[in-house]
């Protein structure tokens, strides 16, 4: 929808926006109305630029350009870079997303069982199945799958192998988060490749 505004020049300020076909000061638009026709009542159109932010950068205001040839005004938005310690710490917060996304895809044991990476269930099942010598056990897998008859001992290497993977991928976040604190520069932060190699 075309907007057009009601400028206070001497401000380089907006007053007042009108929408397209909404009638002003006692002046029915129509559909058929023209740039020319609301020029004429004294109203610019507005024209919305939004360039896209870099990463890291935040809206912060928004400039007009007022063109009185044309009875045009362009509203600009403007972005500037966050804080070098604000982008540090939104950069934390996207490694840690990336490590708790990781958590939730499960892993694929040697058994060739995908297995959520939170073993609390399956470890409570594992300690009672030992504390009653059994040998065996059933197990539900990351799908909800129950597999049964597992033995207990691979049930022991499955627990140590979604534990070996889960510090695997707790000490890559920690070392990407320790990585940041050198960075000197928002560029620094925003070439930081944070979301491979994992």
């Amino acid at each position: 929808m075309t907007l057009y505004a009601k400028l206070n020049i001497a401000q380089n300020a907006i007053e007042q926006v009108i929408p397209q076909n909404t009638p002003f000061d006692n002046i029915s638009f129509g559909l058929n109305s023209t740039d020319a026709d609301y020029a004429s009542a004294g109203l610019f159109k507005i024209i919305d630029v939004l360039p896209t932010p870099l990463e890291f950068q935040t809206y912060s205001n928004t400039t007009l350009t007022i063109d009185n040839g044309l009875s045009t005004v362009t509203r600009t938005k403007v972005f500037t870079d966050l804080s070098l310690s604000d982008a540090k710490i939104d950069l934390k917060s996207r490694i840690k997303n990336k490590f708790e996304t990781l958590l939730t895809n499960g892993f694929v044991t040697t058994s060739t069982i995908k297995m959520d990476l939170d073993t609390t269930l399956l470890k409570r099942g594992y300690d009672l199945a030992v504390s009653l010598s059994e040998t065996t056990m059933d197990i539900r897998d990351f799908d909800n799958i129950t597999h049964t008859g597992i033995t207990i001992a691979n049930v022991q290497t499955m627990l140590q192998e979604l534990l070996i993977e889960y510090r695997r991928l707790w000490n890559q976040k920690v070392l990407l988060q320790s990585n940041t604190d050198a960075l000197t520069t928002i560029t620094d932060v925003r070439n930081f490749v944070y979301d491979t190699n994992w």
